[in-house]
């Protein structure tokens, strides 16, 4: 007999859990939830929470479990949910639909369940109110049910009286109902407090997202929006970090005497410290070869400067250059960066290799320079590892050996169009695999002579 009675139950008390779950989960995703919880819902969106609720509390009352001819409920769950999410108002209007149902019904202890009610949804509105317009979290909710079903319990001894009907009532009321609250409080807290976690780290996300976007056009006012205009020269760059911000940073400016300056660099690390020390390593550049005319006292000074001010352990590879159209030179200085790859017209390759190692990495290193004459149709590819290191799905490398073959075949194009057809190839290369690394392009071809 007692087996029969406690699968029944268990099978009872299963349901009214699922649906407590369910609609907890429901009503939270809803976008009227969001509105009224961040106060900009409308009296529609208000009233349609408090019939939600109102309606819970119905189900509350209908979904009764019976032990022994005790019945027990969760009536007072949709008041105390309202009022403990969204406050004494909603909490009321909530309570009101719960407190008219039950008293509709009638009974011995009908008017102590519906004053319970009405205290219910008020009392937890008070709550979020004193708590600062916030839920009060699980533990509280589960102490706040424990004590209101206290109240209930004295009203029903105090109205109700003792008579062996109310008996009857209270014998089994606290074995079933109780447990059954804290169940329901203890599940709506859960969902609840998920929810919040969600939506703060959600808030955080975009936060940060809007704060990178604000970073990386920060970043990008560093980098020149056009290339100067050489005659007898054609010169374009860009960069495509792997991230939502790079450490690679490309630079031409004009300097004395018709000459042009440019700079490709790979700062170490990535994202946002790789940025930072990009725009201050950009801005160290450009001052110095403004007021330098040797491209290898240039970068002999930012060395310098980056090794003062750069406590971080951070450097950068570099390859800086002065353009003289008239002369048709090129003097360069090769701070450990990759070689950039000299495509003469006859479609010989060369490499302007090293002339020194990485900036900022000791403060007493010098740095040599080396000069090239350019021809009509020569053309030289600057680039960061980040194009040769770029990995096809099964790890392959796109290594130097393919990008001399996609250069070799740019002989007649501009340096915009070298561009693109080497980041084309990579692309091509690489197909769905994620970017591992910043990539950086900079074309400097000589073309017509000057006039």
């Amino acid at each position: 007999m007692i087996l029969p009675i406690f699968v029944d139950l268990g099978l009872e008390l299963f349901q009214i859990i699922c649906v407590i779950t369910l609609a907890s989960y429901f009503i939270i995703r809803t976008g009227i939830f969001n509105r009224v919880l961040s106060g900009k819902g409308s009296i529609k969106d208000k009233f349609l929470i408090i019939f939600f609720f109102g309606a819970l509390s119905i189900y509350g009352t209908i979904s009764k479990l019976t032990l022994f001819g005790s019945m027990a409920n969760v009536r007072d769950l949709g008041p105390v949910i309202a009022g403990l999410t969204f406050g004494p108002w909603i909490g009321l209007g909530t309570a009101i639909i719960g407190a008219a149902f039950r008293f509709s019904l009638g009974g011995v202890t009908a008017v102590p369940c519906t004053i319970t009610t009405i205290i219910a949804g008020v009392s937890a509105g008070l709550l979020w109110y004193l708590n600062k317009k916030r839920y009060i979290g699980t533990l509280h909710a589960v102490i706040f049910i424990i004590l209101l079903e206290l109240v209930h319990l004295a009203l029903i001894l105090l109205i109700a009286g003792t008579g062996p009907e109310v008996q009857k009532i209270l014998k089994y009321m606290w074995t079933t109902m109780l447990p059954l609250y804290i169940i329901g409080i203890v599940i709506y807290s859960v969902v609840y407090l998920n929810y919040r976690t969600e939506k703060k780290n959600l808030e955080e996300l975009v936060e940060k997202q809007f704060e990178l976007k604000s970073a990386y056009e920060i970043q990008n006012s560093f980098l020149p929006r056009h290339p100067p205009v050489v005659p007898g020269y054609d010169l374009y760059a860009c960069t495509c970090p792997a991230r939502e911000m790079g450490g690679d940073f490309f630079d031409y400016f004009p300097l004395d005497d018709g000459k042009i300056g440019f700079v490709i660099a790979d700062v170490s690390g990535k994202s946002v410290p790789a940025a930072i020390f990009m725009a201050l390593s950009c801005t160290i550049v450009r001052v110095a070869a403004r007021w330098i005319q040797k491209a290898d006292q240039v970068v002999n000074r930012v060395n310098t400067l980056i090794t003062w001010f750069a406590e971080s352990g951070m450097f950068f590879s570099m390859v800086y250059g002065v353009v003289s159209p008239v002369e048709g030179t090129v003097h360069y200085v090769n701070a450990g960066h990759p070689p950039p790859v000299l495509l003469r017209k006859n479609k010989e390759i060369e490499e302007l290799q090293r002339t020194g190692t990485i900036i900022g990495f000791k403060e007493d290193r010098t740095f040599g320079e080396a000069a090239i004459v350019l021809k009509d149709g020569d053309l030289i590819v600057c680039y960061t590892d980040g194009v040769t290191e770029a990995r096809s799905k099964d790890g392959t490398m796109f290594g130097k050996e393919r990008l001399c073959e996609v250069i070799a075949g740019c002989q007649s194009k501009g340096a915009e169009e070298t561009v693109g057809s080497i980041l084309d190839e990579i692309r091509q290369f690489t197909g769905d695999t994620a970017q591992f690394d910043d990539i950086t392009l900079l074309i400097l071809k000589k073309t017509d002579p000057i006039p």
